[in-house]
């Protein structure tokens, strides 16, 4: 605990003698630096040994551990930044953390600037994604667009296919019925029949101005 007070303080001043602040995360005292925009935490650890237990040495049951763990004595620097990845420095016996100062303070550099640079490349991500979804819905609303005037189209031509089976039928009806001696002038029964089964096919055809009709009125039930 000693030696790693000694070697964060000597890291903190480092760190103020370049300028760079030094914090404190409030939710957990986590200690960090804000190089090239971003948050770099850092921290020390003692590194550990396992240690089979042998059966001779434990208890005969299952819930017995299997590993000790003891303490090395040897430091590890550690710096992230973001949520994943890092820099460490470990020791050995033949390098100690204190002689190397120099080196923990690189370590966090480099972590700030590999940081800021998927910083940046998050944020062209997003504008690329944002781009192809500006894309996507202008491909989406012209393709609707088009198939609303497909569907136009074909109401249109069926309207209109419509229409001239009416007036195929009328003209078989109006031979017919002339041909049966029925009168069909303007003001006899059949005769107004003709000219209303024509007006109908009027109606139905796209190409034609629509004659007025009682159905005109339909969206006046609303108002009752």
């Amino acid at each position: 605990m000693e030696r790693a007070l000694k070697i964060f303080n000597s890291v903190l001043l480092s760190l103020e003698k370049e300028e760079f602040p030094v914090s404190i995360h409030k939710e957990n005292c986590q200690p960090f630096i804000r190089i090239f925009s971003q948050d770099v935490t850092f921290g020390i650890v003692e590194t550990y040994r396992q240690i089979r237990i042998e059966a001779s040495e434990g208890k005969r049951d299952w819930l017995s551990p299997r590993m000790r763990y003891e303490p090395t004595g040897l430091l590890e620097f550690r710096a992230v930044a973001g949520s994943w990845g890092g820099s460490t420095v470990r020791e050995s016996k033949k390098l100690r953390l204190e002689d190397v100062v120099p080196k923990l303070v690189g370590a966090m550099m480099r972590e700030g600037r590999s940081e800021g640079i998927r910083a940046e490349q998050r944020i062209q991500e997003e504008i690329k994604r944002r781009q192809r979804d500006l894309e996507r819905q202008e491909l989406a609303q012209q393709i609707q667009e088009e198939e609303k005037r497909v569907t136009d189209l074909d109401s249109w031509v069926m309207a209109w296919v419509r229409a001239e089976q009416y007036r195929q039928f009328i003209a078989v009806l109006e031979k017919a019925w002339s041909e049966s001696g029925h009168d069909l002038s303007v003001d006899s029964e059949k005769g107004k029949r003709i000219l209303w089964m024509k007006q109908q096919a009027d109606r139905l055809d796209p190409l034609l101005a629509s004659p007025p009709s009682v159905l005109d009125r339909k969206r006046e039930l609303n108002r009752y």
